[in-house]
């Protein structure tokens, strides 16, 4: 019969390294900076990156729609009023 050993030390360490790493990007997907501001998005960015970010669904808008159409298209000056909107 076969004795099972315990995982040595240096891979736990790795395991926890990894799960920090992982809450570490969840924290600054986010996207907000120290101020409680949103931070800039280039105009290029889809929108379906934003929903996947910030949680939210723009009602009307493709996952494939850039930033700065949408934009255009609801007459907004930022993303962060587009998330008002999208919010309320």
């Amino acid at each position: 019969m076969k004795s099972s050993k315990p995982p040595p030390h240096g891979s736990i360490c790795k395991v926890v390294v990894r799960w920090v790493k992982k809450l570490t990007i969840h924290m600054i997907s986010n996207k907000k900076t120290t101020s409680g501001q949103f931070q800039r998005k280039r105009g290029d960015t889809l929108i379906r990156t934003i929903e996947k970010n910030y949680s939210v669904k723009f009602n009307g808008a493709r996952g494939d729609m850039k930033l700065s159409t949408y934009l255009k298209k609801e007459g907004l000056p930022s993303l962060s009023k587009a998330l008002n909107k999208v919010s309320r």
